[in-house]
Parts: C-alpha cells; sequence; structure tokens
C-alpha cells in the first residue's frame, strides 16, 4: 500500500483492477440475490410458477441485460458534454471559445439564419 501512495504506475494497477473485480463479484451477488428474491416473492405467487435458484436469476438477470440493453452509457456523454454544448464544430481547444464565439456572432449566426430561411421557403414551396 505504501507504494501505491508514492504513485507506482504498475500498484495503481493492480490496486485498482483488484477493488474493480471485487466491486463486480459483490454486484453479480446482489443482483442474483435481487432477481431471485423478486422472481420467487411475486412472480412464483403471481403466476403460481416453481420458485428459482440463484443460478436461474443470473441467468434471468445476463438475458434481461442482453435483450433490453446495459444502461444509457451517460459515463462516455458526460465527457464529451463541453464539446456537445457547441455542436460537432466547436473548437477542440477551451482556449478557442472565445474566438469560436466572437465568429458565431458574427458571420455563423448570420449564415445559419440565411440557411433556416431558405430551408423554410423551400419547404412552403415543395408543399403547394
Amino acid at each position: 500500500m505504501a507504494r501505491y501512495l508514492e504513485g507506482d504506475k504498475k500498484y495503481k494497477v493492480f490496486f485498482w483492477g483488484t477493488i474493480g473485480a471485487i466491486a463486480a463479484i459483490v454486484l453479480f451477488v446482489v443482483f442474483g440475490f435481487f432477481v431471485k428474491v423478486l422472481w420467487n416473492n411475486t412472480i412464483a405467487e403471481i403466476f403460481e410458477v416453481n420458485a428459482i435458484t440463484f443460478w436461474q436469476a443470473v441467468g434471468i438477470f445476463i438475458l434481461a441485460k442482453l435483450l433490453f440493453g446495459f444502461g444509457s452509457g451517460s459515463a462516455r456523454g458526460f465527457r464529451r458534454g463541453s464539446r456537445r454544448r457547441h455542436g460537432r464544430h466547436a473548437p477542440p481547444n477551451p482556449d478557442d471559445d472565445d474566438a469560436f464565439r466572437q465568429y458565431w456572432e458574427s458571420e455563423g449566426k448570420v449564415a445559419y439564419e440565411t440557411f433556416l430561411a431558405g430551408r423554410d421557403g423551400e419547404a412552403g414551396h415543395d408543399k403547394t
């Protein structure tokens, strides 16, 4: 643990890898028992089917995750949130934010409004 505090990279990787593996095992067991308890106390009672084992509950959980998805992936989107604020053409360097704002106010906004006016005119023309 003392080497971890000194900042040696391979010990950090080992430490966080171990923590991650333990957390994954704990979540695996918790979700397995959670699904088992929910199934046995609701589905088995309502529909008069057999109770399930822990491993069957884990299988149901994995199948549900495969069929319905693994989540929103919001962690990845959070890191890219600053670029999404300005859109796809945002400056890659945060120092260029002021220059980007000045450009948008002077040229980009007018060009975009012209584009919208032309598009709306074409859309109205297509309707007749």
